[in-house]
């Protein structure tokens, strides 16, 4: 069997956790908050997490015994606000915003890393601008930039980590007005991004669904979102909160509803692309409606088990390799993690 290790709260602490045989095992607590943005290097050991309200990047190493795990942690550079970070081969990624570097990179196999910025077209070189997002597809990075119109997906050549090339930007088709996207996820076939848009009072998230090789958006679903102020009356607003795949199966952290479960291997997938602005929009080709309005109708709902349910979960991590999963719920006070399982 597979030894999985994840960062996890139980019961609002972070903490270092194995699973194995159906079965979440607390190891060591960290120094982090319960439910900040982390990244854990598997294959070496590595955990970093924002700290310092994005200013600096806290770190320790699952091998360290105790009293051994206080590494200094990595300044960023003056008034870079850090959002998100991703490691390949004991490379930091980090993205977030910074006027002109929007990501960067730290080498932890170094005796002392130091920040190295990427490169970044001309238009991210300007005020507003964040990378909000990192997914990492082999040795392709996939950098998703979060808010001002146009939006993008960058994408860089990390067969060598410590020598990152961009490759190429794509712009990303865009769903309502005031759109910001919050997060992605890696499928084995697709890429899923999750934002929310504010259109004259209509409060809104969506979920774009787009091809994994071409990164072409190939349809997306909509729904109002809790609290709107108009449209407040439906029945079915939502509260997506994060996205995960477990294969083809889409995973969203529905908050108070459950776990959104969408299993697109289930769903014939179109024969053409679309280059936006809205795949739900009467000028989007009828293929590309047509399997919008599929997802939304199999998008299902799983309950969390007693005493959880009806708390709202706010992040899913996917177990490899079995039909589990694990669902970050939020608890009063702070939060705490269940194990499910695929049904």
């Amino acid at each position: 069997m597979t030894l999985h290790r994840f960062v996890v709260p139980i019961r609002n602490v972070s903490t270092f956790c194995t699973f194995l045989d159906g079965q979440l095992r607390p190891e060591n607590p960290l120094p982090m908050v319960a439910n900040g943005e982390h990244a854990i290097d598997a294959e070496f050991g590595w955990v970093a997490w924002v700290a310092e309200d994005g200013a600096a990047i806290g770190r320790t190493h699952l091998d360290a015994v105790e009293g051994e795990g206080g590494f200094a942690p990595l300044v960023m550079p003056e008034g870079y606000r850090a959002a998100c970070l991703l490691f390949h081969r004991q490379v930091l990624f980090v993205g977030g915003n910074c006027g002109n570097e929007v990501i960067g990179a730290f080498d932890l196999a170094a005796p002392e890393p130091r920040w190295v910025p990427l490169d970044v077209p001309p238009q991210f070189q300007r005020y507003g601008k964040e990378i909000d997002d990192l997914l990492l597809d082999g040795d392709r990075l996939l950098a998703v930039d979060d808010i001002v119109s146009p939006k993008y997906l960058l994408r860089y050549d990390v067969d060598d980590p410590r020598r990152p090339r961009l490759m190429d930007v794509l712009e990303i088709p865009w769903h309502s007005s005031y759109e910001t996207i919050h997060s992605g996820a890696l499928g084995t076939n697709w890429v899923a991004l999750l934002s929310s848009s504010v259109n004259h009072g209509w409060a809104a998230v969506h979920i774009a669904l787009f091809d994994r090789v071409t990164l072409e958006e190939q349809g997306a679903l909509t729904k109002t979102r809790k609290g709107s102020y108009r449209r407040a009356e439906e029945p079915d607003t939502r509260d997506w909160r994060g996205l995960a795949f477990h294969g083809n199966v889409l995973l969203v952290a529905a908050g108070a509803d459950g776990v959104g479960v969408l299993d697109l291997d289930a769903l014939k997938k179109p024969p053409v692309q679309f280059r936006g602005p809205d795949a739900n929009d009467w000028s989007a080709p009828p293929e590309i409606r047509t399997f919008s309005e599929q997802c939304m109708k199999a998008l299902r709902h799983q309950p969390l088990p007693v005493p959880y349910a009806g708390r709202p979960v706010t992040r899913v991590v996917p177990v490899t390799g079995t039909r589990h999963f694990l669902a970050v719920v939020g608890t009063d006070p702070g939060f705490d993690t269940v194990v499910m399982e695929l049904s």
